[in-house]
This record gives C-alpha cells, sequence and structure tokens, in this order.
C-alpha cells in the first residue's frame, strides 16, 4: 500500500480527508513481522526443528513416534517445515502437519512432494501467513 510520513501537525487534517493515519511504531512493527514472514523459512534451524519436535512430543508422543526418526529424519521434517514456511503456510498446527506426515511420509523421499500434500486434504486447518 503506498504511503506518505506525515508531520502530527496535518495528522487530523488527513483522517479528516478519509486517509488511514499509523503511528511510526506500529509502520515497523508491520514491516519488520512481514519481513520475518517473508523470511522465515530461512531462519528455522535444525536446532528450532528440533525443539518444535520436542515440544510436540509432550502432548502428541504416539504421533512423534510415528513419523521420526523412520520414516524421516529431523533434517528430512526440517525441509517440510521449511518449504511451507517458505509457501508462507502457517507451521502453528504441528499436530495437522505431522497427521499429515505420518499418513504421507512413507510414500516420499522429497521433502517438497511431502509439503505439497498439505494444499489438499488439510488446507482449511493450515492459514497462511
Amino acid at each position: 500500500m503506498p504511503a506518505l510520513w506525515i508531520t502530527d501537525d496535518v495528522k487530523d487534517s488527513a483522517e479528516l480527508s478519509g486517509y488511514t493515519v499509523v503511528d511510526p511504531p506500529s509502520v515497523v512493527s508491520t514491516h519488520l513481522t512481514e519481513t520475518l514472514k517473508k523470511h522465515a523459512h530461512e531462519l528455522l534451524t535444525r536446532e528450532e526443528t528440533k525443539q518444535l519436535v520436542e515440544h510436540l512430543k509432550t502432548t502428541h508422543p504416539a504421533l512423534v513416534e510415528e513419523v521420526t526418526p523412520n520414516p524421516l529424519t529431523l533434517g528430512d521434517i526440517q525441509k517440510v517445515l521449511r518449504s511451507l514456511l517458505k509457501e508462507r503456510v502457517s507451521i502453528r498446527n504441528l499436530a495437522v502437519i505431522f497427521e499429515t506426515l505420518a499418513d504421507y511420509g512413507p510414500m516420499f523421499k522429497d521433502p517438497q512432494l511431502m509439503a505439497d500434500t498439505f494444499a489438499n486434504p488439510y488446507q482449511d486447518k493450515l492459514h497462511k501467513l
């Protein structure tokens, strides 16, 4: 969205003219959030992936055991999660992702193909970032 910086003395006039006026901290926060979303796939490390898996294991131990280390290694899971993040698909619902990995993981060795399987059965449960 195109934007202009304005001074405080014209803020009221701009709002009365129908413009949306946003304070500078909100602009910076929004820009930072969008930048992080855009590059989240580059920031997800193997160690962070392990922490995500360990956290999921506390609530869904059988599911985690079914997925890792066989048929998928921690590296495979990281690649799948990175692919999803690159497509700006949220990985917040890791249990749903692991359900799909349990169902389809043994069939695919290509993490991108595994990530692509999320587009169909679970797209209503996984949201775009």
